[in-house]
């Protein structure tokens, strides 16, 4: 019924950490905040500052220029902040149940570690089956390969449940303390891992850019790409998923489709076989447990001769 509060399913969320002193420029922000506007006319609430002023509130469509423009007028340092868009009657509150938050954070100490700076790009299950799977996706590539210019040490895109991720914010400083454990314990570790070193990731998911240190310690760009081409196959030869190969760094996703890894459903067979793979690639490697071979640089693999 029109009156039931609204609830959100689940999220799909694309998440890029930044170096400290490499976040976006004001006119690259500004570019990829405009593009938001393809989800059509929304009031979003939003507030945007460079780093010496104080953040304003107020309420403009979704991807409007009109307030980011006076603070481009100035210079082209970093513009902070973006926007959120959510339902009046939400059954559990904004976080878990906007339909949209969208923020570009500076880098700041949660917990006691150094957080980095990050692009944040958060969507509910309703958005994004209404305007379709892939013109998010094609959005989210944009994102990444502006961001992938500043050399960032890692990204990643999520589709999780609500409750789970609150809005993408449980990526970044702004924590919750009523959020799953694992997600709890999945902060801690990637709070020590990126306060220590550009090396780690944060897990494995939907989406996973690998930065520069990253790949190396996989091995290199090219020898990661060839194994993971050879894995990520259809019985018929075809790549079944998606392969983005930029300057710095590169993508991977599991499967094709992000809904092929939505809550509820069976999980897509490729996206399986795939995070399996990358799972124990990662995890071998010392790429996914940040207090495992402290300063040991690569680990050795089974097979290999010292």
């Amino acid at each position: 019924m029109a009156n039931d509060p609204y609830i959100v399913g689940y999220h799909f969320v694309g998440l890029i950490y930044l170096e400290r002193g490499r976040e976006l420029s004001g006119p690259d922000f500004a570019r990829l905040w405009s593009t938001t506007s393809v989800f059509g006319r929304h009031k979003a609430t939003a507030g945007f500052w460079h780093a010496d002023t104080s953040p304003g509130q107020f309420r403009i469509d979704l991807g409007s220029l009109e307030h980011v423009n006076s603070l481009l007028e100035r210079d082209a340092r970093p513009i902070f902040g973006g926007g959120t868009c959510g339902k009046p009657n939400a059954a559990r509150g904004s976080p878990p149940d906007c339909d949209f938050y969208y923020a570009h954070g500076d880098a700041s100490r949660c917990f006691g570690y150094e957080t980095l700076p990050y692009l944040l790009y958060a969507i509910s299950g309703q958005w994004i089956e209404r305007i379709g799977p892939a013109v998010v996706v094609e959005k989210l590539r944009e994102h990444f390969e502006v961001a992938d210019r500043y050399s960032p040490p890692y990204g990643l895109i999520d589709v999780a449940a609500a409750e789970d991720c609150y809005g993408g914010m449980v990526y970044v400083p702004f924590f919750f303390g009523n959020c799953y454990l694992h997600r709890r314990i999945e902060h801690e570790k990637w709070l020590y891992a990126c306060s220590k070193r550009r090396d780690q990731a944060r897990g494995v998911y939907w989406g996973n850019y690998f930065g520069p240190a990253i790949l190396e310690r996989l091995g290199g760009r090219q020898q990661f790409l060839e194994r993971y081409r050879q894995q990520a196959q259809f019985d018929d030869g075809r790549c079944n998923a998606l392969i983005w190969d930029f300057p710095n760094g590169v993508f991977v996703s599991l499967c094709l489709d992000p809904l092929g890894c939505k809550p509820g459903p069976p999980l897509d067979p490729s996206a399986g076989a795939n995070g399996r793979w990358l799972a124990q690639e990662l995890g071998s490697r010392g790429v996914l447990n940040p207090w495992g071979n402290e300063g040991q640089g690569k680990v050795q693999m089974a097979g290999e001769v010292s």
